[in-house]
């Protein structure tokens, strides 16, 4: 299941980044950009989900030692 949703997340980036291909030398700034922003976004949510996975964690170590 991880490896489906992983591929998925992986169609949808290069999804995106095909359509921020630039058509002319003048958008080169705007596909940087696009990628940059592709990529802050994807760490954000990687550390959205660490948080998430380690907060249970710990619940359930605290849970543990009652």
């Amino acid at each position: 299941m991880r490896l489906i949703r992983t591929a998925f997340w992986v169609l949808i980036m290069v999804s995106l980044l095909a359509a921020a291909l630039p058509e002319s030398r003048s958008d080169v700034l705007y596909t940087v950009t696009a990628v940059i922003l592709i990529v802050w976004i994807g760490l954000a949510f990687f550390l959205y989900r660490l948080d998430r996975k380690i907060t249970r964690l710990e619940k359930n170590q605290q849970k543990m030692k009652q």
